[in-house]
């Protein structure tokens, strides 16, 4: 008796299940779209699970990120503002301006950004402060607010003592700084030009609030239009001291502001600040022990902007008085031994306010969308519901 073979049998095709799915699957797209009314908090929750590492807070939210750039032994300042409000730069280095281009073009200006800083701060006229001012503004980055210092170029003094405007006021008669160095005179050109455009430009002075958004920068001096001493004294002694605030944290900017701009402060205005920024490179005519005492704590991060120099900056005594006054060696960076430094300012997963200090390039944390966990979700569920599906349909067009 011959055997014969048993064919398969096909699996009937099950409606009511394929309707059950479809049922499934529609509610989870329902579902999806009412849940994005509360997208942000489901955002947060599934954030803190992906990045809680027990206690440690990892700052989360597009927040302030204020760059102390490594430039060597000068000064650059990049404030990126909240939730991409633009960009505040405090002086531009010196000179040579390779690390500062490298930097500007590839953490702040990338992507195509505007190169347009919504202020351009320059505390004084050194040219480890200006030095890279006519770089930036020969080659397509314009600002929309300049602020200026009171020292002044020779064509400025002229016009001060035969009662003409100088950047929009009229000085009384009386002895002022004059700077009337290369440097200098091609920044004044260069912001004049930017102001005849449409850009505005105004005086470091006490009682000057920037405003953006919810950052302000308040200025805490200089007090005078003119002080006394050397002329480098005096240069240096008309930097602005000031505090950056954004949510209840504080960043003190100091340029190279001396002693006597430090003993005209009233400190019931300022009280604690988050961060220090130590005035004039960690030199000795700064950072006086009754300054640290009003304005630091066992909390505060002290940040050097430094180079190799011959000056001996950061001073050894500016060290000691930095931690007598309860700055923990490991707070105080500099960007001699720290490289770039990074403060970020913003909401934690876990949605705290928290300041971060970091050093060397920024460090973007991977932040999981609401839609890209709900499309991740969809996918997922669909491929499980249908696979069956699926394949039963490419097998017929076999």
């Amino acid at each position: 008796m011959a055997k014969t073979k048993d064919k398969k049998t096909k699996k009937p095709w099950n409606a009511k299940l394929f309707v059950a799915k479809l049922l499934i699957f529609m509610v989870l797209v329902v579902a999806v779209g009412v849940g994005a009314r509360w997208s942000s908090q489901i955002e947060r929750g599934i954030n803190f699970l992906i990045h809680n590492d027990g206690g440690t807070a990892v700052i989360m939210d597009d927040g302030l990120t204020v760059h102390f750039i490594d430039v060597g032994q000068a000064d650059a300042i990049a404030i990126d503002l909240p939730d991409d409000g633009g960009v505040i730069m405090v002086d531009s280095g010196s000179k040579s301006t390779a690390k500062l281009n490298e930097y500007l073009s590839t953490y702040i200006f990338k992507n195509g950004r505007d190169k347009t800083f919504e202020h351009f701060i320059l505390t004084h006229s050194d040219a480890d402060h200006v030095g890279g001012a006519k770089w930036m503004f020969t080659n397509n980055y314009t600002a929309k607010n300049f602020h200026r210092p009171k020292s002044f170029v020779q064509d400025e003094i002229t016009k001060i003592s035969t009662g003409q405007p100088v950047s929009g006021r009229t000085f009384p008669a009386g002895t002022y700084t004059l700077h009337n160095t290369v440097g200098y005179n091609d920044y004044i050109k260069l912001m004049n030009q930017q102001v005849s455009a449409g850009a505005s430009v105004s005086f470091n002075e006490v009682g000057k609030v920037i405003t953006e958004g919810l950052v302000t920068i308040t200025f805490y001096g200089p007090h005078e239009d003119n002080y006394g001493g050397s002329i480098a004294h005096r240069i240096n002694t008309l930097s602005p001291i000031k505090v950056l605030e954004y949510k209840g944290k504080r960043i003190m900017l100091t340029g190279d502001a001396t002693k006597e701009n430090e003993d005209e402060l009233n400190y019931s205005l300022i009280g604690k600040v988050d961060v220090l920024k130590v005035a004039h490179h960690g030199g000795n005519t700064s950072s006086s022990k009754n300054f640290l005492d009003n304005v630091v704590s066992v909390s505060t991060y002290a940040v050097i902007s430094v180079g190799n120099n011959k000056y001996g900056h950061p001073h050894p005594k500016v060290i000691e008085r930095l931690e007598a006054a309860g700055i923990a060696s490991n707070k105080i960076y500099s960007t001699l031994d720290n490289g770039n430094i990074i403060v970020t300012v913003g909401l934690t997963s876990g949605g705290t306010v928290a300041l971060a200090v970091a050093s060397g390039v920024p460090n973007e944390v991977f932040w999981v969308t609401y839609w890209q966990m709900a499309l991740v979700l969809v996918l997922t569920v669909f491929t499980a519901l249908f696979t069956n599906e699926i394949i039963r349909l490419s097998r017929r067009k076999k």
